[in-house]
């Protein structure tokens, strides 16, 4: 295994006035903001949802359940309203497009600014990572009254799975959501997604922090990486991964809308 990455502190900010105004909001190089809020976002503020296109719509149309178009329209709305917090770009203004395996990239406005964005949803939540000119992966996950027998055979690795088995069983739910958000930030981050052996990205929670160890197979997706996991909320856990020296990021989480957030 080669390459452990640090995690990191994350401050947590509540966001005052009105996210997504394009004005004096430009990242900086080391600067790696993580917007959140909950799956409810365009259901309590309807007058944002004009914010999105055609596509988006399109996208949100396809879903089959009322409870999972309204958490891709709160995703697509906070994607636009966060890019437009760190770029003097208008919300409604951004065009994008998609790699192979479907991450999202910035196609315009032209020139396109030179931001690096990942988005995750999941009940409850969504979150939209912004970065400038570094890889970033962000990964949301409620956590679950049981842990998932299959996902982690399939998906840990030996080591991990004996540390695992080890812990008390009050503290499964929670270390199995802490691990599976760091191995789908990361796996996210490289833009290979689910096709990537996860048993391949192992992850390391300790009390005080948390680390990611990559296989010596996986030397060539790139540098050194950064690791953060944190919980907004009691009943959830998001990781951020970020390429490069974490030591040199200052990272922010932003809520939109009130909502408890305990740091690191």
């Amino acid at each position: 295994m080669i390459r452990a990455a640090v995690g990191i502190n994350v401050q947590i900010r509540k966001i005052d006035g009105e996210l997504g105004r394009p004005e004096s909001n430009s990242l900086g190089r080391d600067d790696v903001r993580v917007f959140v809020s909950t799956h409810e976002l365009v259901r309590d503020r309807p007058e944002l949802e004009h914010v999105l296109s055609d596509a988006d719509r399109a996208h949100i149309a396809r879903f089959h359940f009322d409870a999972d178009r309204e958490i891709a329209r709160s995703s697509r709305t906070l994607q636009r309203l966060a890019l437009s917090s760190c770029a003097p770009v208008a919300p409604e203004s951004w065009l994008f497009t998609a790699e192979p395996r479907h991450k999202p990239r910035i196609a315009g406005p032209t020139p396109a600014p030179d931001l690096e964005f990942s988005v995750a949803n999941t009940q409850g939540l969504v979150v939209c990572a912004v970065a400038v000119g570094r890889r970033v992966g962000v990964d949301v996950e409620r956590v679950r009254t049981e842990v998932p027998a299959s996902v982690v055979r399939r998906c840990w690795s030996p080591s991990e799975r004996q540390r695992f088995e080890q812990l008390p069983e009050a503290e499964q739910c929670r270390r199995f959501a802490d691990v599976w958000t760091a191995k789908e930030a990361y796996a996210k981050a490289v833009g290979l997604g689910l096709a990537l052996d996860l048993q391949l990205v192992g992850v390391e929670v300790e009390p005080d922090d948390v680390r990611l160890d990559l296989d010596t197979t996986l030397h060539k997706n790139g540098r050194d990486w950064t690791l953060a996991v944190w919980h907004p909320r009691p009943s959830h856990t998001v990781a951020l991964c970020i390429e490069g020296d974490g030591e040199a990021c200052r990272v922010t989480s932003h809520w939109l809308g009130a909502a408890p957030a305990d740091r690191l």
